[in-house]
């Protein structure tokens, strides 16, 4: 903060430390798709400390009340699920050539695999929290 004007807005820092695969003598560092999710998502918590314009810095960025604070880097998690947005990114590290079409659609078709036992086992959570948590009368 400056001292002589106590308004001025603060630029906010944010750094993203991942811990993806390392190149290889005979090959570079590939990205499989999860780690592409992975890097946009914690990108998202970047960029909502990085936009967040507040008066007082407790209230910024990824301080924010909890059932939010995932919010944007869900958001910017969907984008590399979309077709389009594969194609853009990706490409065979040898030839240049794009995901094709079908790849990607079988690619997105995954999106959704499992998520009925993820569902369960947040239901199971909730459960086991509200059955400790709770007072017998």
């Amino acid at each position: 903060m400056d001292p002589a004007n106590p308004e001025a807005r603060q630029v906010p820092v944010a750094a993203c430390v991942c811990n993806f695969p390392k190149s290889t003598a005979d090959k570079p560092a590939l990205l499989p798709h999860n780690d592409v999710v992975t890097f946009f998502h914690e990108f998202g918590h970047v960029m909502h400390v990085i936009c967040a314009e507040t008066k007082h810095t407790k209230f910024g960025g990824t301080r924010v009340e909890r059932d939010f604070v995932e919010a944007p880097s869900q958001m910017l998690e969907n984008f590399i699920w979309e077709k389009s947005v594969l194609k853009q990114l990706s490409s065979h590290y040898k030839t240049g050539e794009p995901l094709s079409d079908e790849l990607c659609d079988k690619l997105v078709a995954t999106k959704e695999v499992n998520a009925g036992m993820h569902n369960m086992r947040q239901i199971l959570f909730s459960t086991l929290d509200q059955t400790i948590h709770s007072v017998d009368e």
